[in-house]
């Protein structure tokens, strides 16, 4: 959008200097040319399609910038909904690894006591690391949307402190102007 709101910009500053220039039209030595621009047909008039058509230039530019401005606002939305998904994906799993946690606790103590199989609980510990794998897995998943999301917007976003000491990005993370 930058590179559009430049040519609008440079676009703008054309017609300016075309209409502060068109005075000169009128002030020449030639009385062919006087002429010419009183009845419509000398430089006064290519000044002024020179300046219709930067003017329809402006127009399609803003047209451009109205389409980019939907496409890049549509992303972000996108990108914030998948965060939401992410987030709401690594709650849940954190709540199972908590709960398989506690069961896989229990079954530990029996083991110590003599029940269950070597076997047994050897899955039972690969599968708790799967899970851990699964869960990392989806708050790396989760980081490089929220990259992507700076990099549509221009902003830099963090997540909050305690949300990533507990290793969920929740849905609120803090943006900081990236320059752009």
């Amino acid at each position: 959008m930058k590179t559009i709101d430049d040519r609008l910009k440079a676009t703008q500053t054309r017609i300016d200097q075309q209409r502060r220039g068109k005075w000169k039209t009128w002030v020449q030595p030639n009385p062919i040319g006087i002429v010419a621009n009183i009845l419509g047909g000398g430089d006064a008039q290519r000044v002024e399609l020179a300046i219709g058509d930067l003017e329809l230039q402006v127009g399609e530019l803003q047209r451009r910038r109205s389409q980019v401005e939907a496409q890049v606002h549509e992303q972000v939305l996108g990108l914030v909904l998948e965060v939401e998904r992410g987030d709401r994906s690594i709650k849940e799993m954190q709540v199972a690894q908590a709960g398989n946690a506690q069961r896989l606790a229990v079954m530990e103590v029996g083991y110590k006591f003599g029940r269950g199989s070597t076997v047994e609980m050897m899955g039972l510990w690969q599968a708790a690391e799967a899970e851990k794998g699964r869960l990392k897995e989806a708050v790396l998943g989760r980081e490089q949307v929220v990259m992507k999301l700076a990099g549509v917007t221009g902003h830099d976003y963090q997540m909050v402190a305690s949300d990533r000491d507990s290793g969920f990005g929740g849905a609120v993370f803090a943006a900081t102007a990236a320059g752009r």
